[in-house]
């Protein structure tokens, strides 16, 4: 997803204009058992706003209870079994393909550590991608590196996908921008060195200027600060 400011839209709990807004199957998990967890609804009223089945909502609402966001992790066939892949990994290793199509097994495999703490097989990986339908829309975490005007912007997404799990080379080609060819990770430190160093000019700037109301799109790049981190 690009990182940008997103239209003002009025606010719904109806799921057939709130479900194209999720992003991730995990966050689509969580808002089928939220009503349910949160204000006591039935299992069978959510079945009948979402279509997804009272058994299953059932299911899911328990282990949230019992693990939190964790326990929507589990598969939905058998939770205490470690040899199925959960469908919430099965659908992001889709989803990361139809992204960006270069990914190898490998990598993907790389990022489903970074993000899940799982690590699946290259012969797994492959596996998903033969058995699961792909996804209705294609989504882009972030622009290409040349159509960000901002530079902390340009700088944020190259951290953040390196903190996802992608490699260097991924990462300059789905930017669509240049990287050394030698000494790869420097690229990637100078890239958080440089957004470091605009924070704190910023908010020094800030600082200077209290009364100062930004009109920007994005948000306050003093607003930036210690380790970056975002789960993909």
């Amino acid at each position: 997803m690009a990182n940008r400011r997103r239209a003002r839209i009025i606010p719904t709990d109806f799921w057939p204009e709130l479900q194209p807004l999720l992003l991730f199957p995990d966050q689509e998990a969580y808002e089928v058992i939220r009503p349910v967890v949160l204000f006591g609804f039935t299992p069978l009223e959510r079945s009948q706003e979402t279509g997804v089945s009272a058994r299953s909502i059932y299911r899911k609402a328990q282990r949230f209870e019992q693990h939190g966001l964790p326990g929507l992790l589990e598969a939905d066939e058998q939770p205490d079994s470690r040899r199925l892949l959960p469908r919430v990994i099965r659908r992001a290793i889709v989803e990361l393909k139809a992204e960006y199509p270069a990914f190898s097994a490998h990598e993907l495999a790389r990022i489903c550590y970074a993000r899940f703490g799982r690590r699946p097989s290259p012969h797994t990986i492959k596996r998903v991608l033969a058995e699961e339908p792909p996804p209705e829309r294609v989504r882009r975490r972030f622009l290409r590196y040349t159509e960000m005007t901002d530079p902390v912007q340009r700088r944020l997404a190259i951290v953040r996908l390196h903190t996802a799990g992608w490699t260097n080379s991924s990462i300059a080609d789905y930017l669509g921008t240049n990287r050394p060819q030698s000494r790869p990770t420097l690229w990637v430190h100078q890239a958080s060195a440089s957004v470091t160093e605009i924070s704190s000019s910023s908010r020094l700037q800030a600082s200077k200027e209290p009364n100062v109301v930004q009109e920007s799109g994005y948000a306050h790049p003093g607003a930036v600060s210690g380790p970056i981190s975002q789960r993909y």
